[in-house]
């Protein structure tokens, strides 16, 4: 979701008064819309917005999510996000709702497993607020609509850069309740992933409660770089067709370019005794044409304990343009967990991942 809406869920109470604020706007894709060039942002008292209070759990993006929003506090609403394949945490939002003399806007910042942002120091993600109604909010690119009390569909529109047709994820989401578990005048909360990775854990306690934060995920990602002489257009190209990576990756492979599609690399390799020659299995989590790239990637035989569980990590590409002939490209491996097997695939992609993007250089720069 940079620059362009990817993922953002919410959800919904009853409400109060009726609001029906609009300001010029176009239909963006069937359930989504934009602000037309020049027109003001719609602005309401953001306690308007209280129907989105609440935490709502569902799916979306081929994956689990989860969302909670907290109440209008300081003229401030803010809430978090997170998205899970698998088990696997794969990267969470903190997003706010903020009210100015310009208008509402919708801000929000990824974040990988390992809390690093995937945006610049000081940029965030927008969203400027159109039209408010009572059981529906529009921002620019993402619609939220309540379909009764515990049940909500979110829309956000997503642009094809090479036909530029638009497109909408969709989620849909009902009502949860906060996880606590109550035992006399003692509880815990436990705060992680959906699934937890470790049992080591640092708590806090006194004479009437307890908070166990557990720590679920390696403390770094694996980071790779490298800036090619090359178009932007030729460098994502070469990442996302099976002719581009039969130049540099694998000779044959299954590259589907679309969220859920398949990236499935088999390196020109017989079938194993499981019948694989590669990363069968692997899939596009998300994208954005000409800026990342987000899929999963399974573990090579020579890790042979993760490789037959499944075990999966997340990998992202993302390409920043420097100028019409040198494109940066930046990829981070994450998602990894604790014990000796991992250790070894953290390392065995630490040099796989070096040689593949100097493979990549020598291509590309051909």
């Amino acid at each position: 979701m940079l620059k362009i809406a990817m993922s953002l869920l919410a959800g919904a109470v009853v409400f109060g008064t009726t609001v029906n604020l609009v300001v010029a706007q176009s239909q963006k894709t069937e359930n989504t819309l934009s602000l037309d060039p020049g027109q003001p942002v719609a602005s309401v008292d953001l306690t308007e917005l209280n129907w989105l209070v609440g935490r709502w759990v569902g799916k979306g993006l081929g994956g689990e999510c989860e969302e909670v929003f907290l109440p209008v506090w300081n003229d401030t609403m803010i809430g978090t996000f997170r998205y899970a394949k698998e088990g696997n945490l794969v990267f969470s939002e903190f997003f706010s709702f903020t009210k100015s003399d310009e208008g509402v806007v919708l801000r929000l910042k990824h974040f990988h497993p390992d809390l690093v942002s995937w945006e610049e120091k000081e940029d965030s993600v927008m969203f400027p607020l159109i039209k408010l109604e009572r059981n529906a909010a529009y921002f620019g690119g993402l619609t939220y609509r309540l379909i009764n009390d515990n049940e909500l569909m979110v829309w956000v529109a997503m642009r094809n850069r090479n036909t530029s047709e638009l497109g909408e994820a969709v989620f849909e989401f009902r009502r949860a309740k906060m996880e606590r578990n109550d035992d006399n005048e003692n509880s815990t909360a436990k705060i992680g992933t959906p699934q937890a990775n470790s049992e080591e854990a640092v708590q806090q306690s006194d004479s009437s409660h307890s908070i166990e934060i557990v720590q679920t995920e390696r403390d770094h990602a694996l980071r790779k770089e490298v800036i090619v002489q090359a178009s932007l257009a030729k460098t994502w190209q070469m990442w996302t067709s099976s002719e581009g990576v039969s130049e540099f990756f694998s000779p044959d492979s299954n590259i589907e370019l679309q969220i859920g599609g398949a990236y499935e690399m088999f390196f020109g390799l017989p079938a194993d005794e499981h019948g694989k020659r590669g990363s069968e299995g692997s899939r596009i989590i998300s994208f954005i044409p000409y800026d990342f790239l987000l899929f999963e990637w399974t573990f090579p035989p020579a890790i042979p304990a993760l490789r037959e569980s499944g075990a999966t990590t997340q990998v992202m590409l993302r390409f920043e343009r420097l100028d019409e002939n040198h494109v940066r490209v930046q990829l981070s491996q994450f998602g990894w967990q604790a014990g000796d097997d991992w250790e070894r695939g953290y390392e065995y992609f630490d040099k796989a991942w070096q040689f593949v993007l100097d493979s990549f250089q020598q291509a590309v720069e051909q």
